[in-house]
């Protein structure tokens, strides 16, 4: 996460684009801290309310690694918002995403789909 003071309209965010051995193509970008947050809330809450695919634990592998090494700092083990997860939240029925938005500290689901256009890159980087 990035603190208050970063960043500012004027400066376009940062994305950095990780490439893996086997194929896999991922994009970090840093999110204010409310942002972070309630994203991670919406997070938690479409894990349980989604299917997950092959019947796998979709929570197990974004957890970070529970030992560190001397000297890293904290923030180095918080977890990851995945886009994924979050570009699922239109697969629930209108109830369950009014229901998710809500706890996720959203006025309503119009500013949490104004939030996932802006966080996933439905006007930016993206394949929709």
């Amino acid at each position: 996460t990035t603190p208050p003071s970063h960043p500012t309209p004027q400066d376009p965010p940062h994305t950095l684009l990780l490439a893996s051995t086997s194929g896999h193509i991922a994009s970090l970008i840093p999110l204010p801290e409310t942002t972070y947050r309630r994203l991670l809330s919406v997070t938690n809450q479409l894990l349980p309310a989604l299917t997950p695919y092959g019947g796998l634990n979709a929570k197990a592998h974004r957890l970070p690694d529970g030992t560190r090494p001397v000297g890293v700092e904290a923030a180095g083990g918080r977890a990851i918002v995945d886009g994924a997860v979050l570009a699922r939240w239109a697969e629930l029925g209108a109830a369950k995403r009014a229901e998710i938005a809500g706890k996720g500290g959203y006025d309503g689901v119009g500013e949490l789909r104004e939030e996932l256009e802006g966080v996933l890159g439905w006007s930016g980087m993206s394949y929709f």
